[in-house]
């Protein structure tokens, strides 16, 4: 995403998608959110998703997701059957210094806010993955 003449790094652009979501989210709905975020021109432009069964999954998103957790912005847990990720307090401050940067952050938090989770029209809560 340009601000500028500079872009905001894709895994800055992730962390902000994870903090406006605000709760524990399955690795497999980030790519799809991503996904259909990329899709619509809202941000992370910059990855390439290939289509399985399960959903679109990114190499370079799962890379940007191991780099947030190094860092210790967000936390990833595995347990039932599921990989999730949760941003930590550090992530939420830097999070929010990047939302000033974002041109479409009242947008992206909106269509999150929504309920739009898993990017396919699924709502929050619906029991979907």
């Amino acid at each position: 995403m340009e601000i500028g003449s500079q872009a905001v790094p894709g895994a800055f652009e992730v962390l902000y998608v994870l903090y406006s979501i605000g709760s524990p989210v399955d690795v497999k709905d980030i790519h799809r959110i991503v996904d259909r975020l990329s899709k619509l021109g809202l941000c992370c432009r910059e990855y390439r998703f290939a289509s399985y069964p399960w959903g679109p999954y990114s190499k370079d998103l799962e890379s940007d997701l191991e780099i947030l957790r190094s860092t210790g912005l967000v936390i990833i847990t595995n347990g039932d059957g599921a990989k999730r990720v949760m941003v930590t307090s550090k992530g939420v401050e830097v999070a929010k210094n990047v939302e000033r940067l974002i041109r479409n952050s009242g947008a992206i938090s909106s269509l999150l806010r929504r309920g739009d989770r898993a990017g396919d029209g699924n709502r929050k809560g619906s029991g979907t993955s």
